[in-house]
């Protein structure tokens, strides 16, 4: 149920409810804000790591999968400006590339 519906709250950096398969533990990319949460950042005691980990299941961060998934939304996402699609794709290419190795 935590899988597919929004059971997760979020607080930062804004507060939302998202299901657990959009959530990681760590936050490491600035360009993930707006399609996945971070568990840590509301979470941060490291008891409750191991609830949002092995119990739900999150992923300590996005796979080389996830950053595809992110850049092929961001490209059909006509209303964000040029200049930040063009800077968050600098940052999910090198990712992708590593993948591909």
């Amino acid at each position: 149920m935590f899988r597919e519906e929004s059971l997760i709250l979020l607080c930062k950096p804004i507060v939302r409810w998202m299901s657990a398969k959009q959530v990681f533990w760590r936050m490491l990319e600035r360009f993930f804000d707006q399609h996945f949460g971070y568990a840590s950042l509301t979470y941060e005691k490291e008891e409750l790591h191991g609830f949002f980990t092995k119990k739900l299941g999150i992923a300590e961060q996005p796979s080389a999968k996830e950053y595809a998934d992110v850049w092929v939304q961001m490209s059909k996402d006509i209303h964000e400006e040029q200049k930040i699609v063009e800077g968050r794709l600098k940052d999910i290419l090198p990712k992708v590339a590593e993948a591909e190795r």
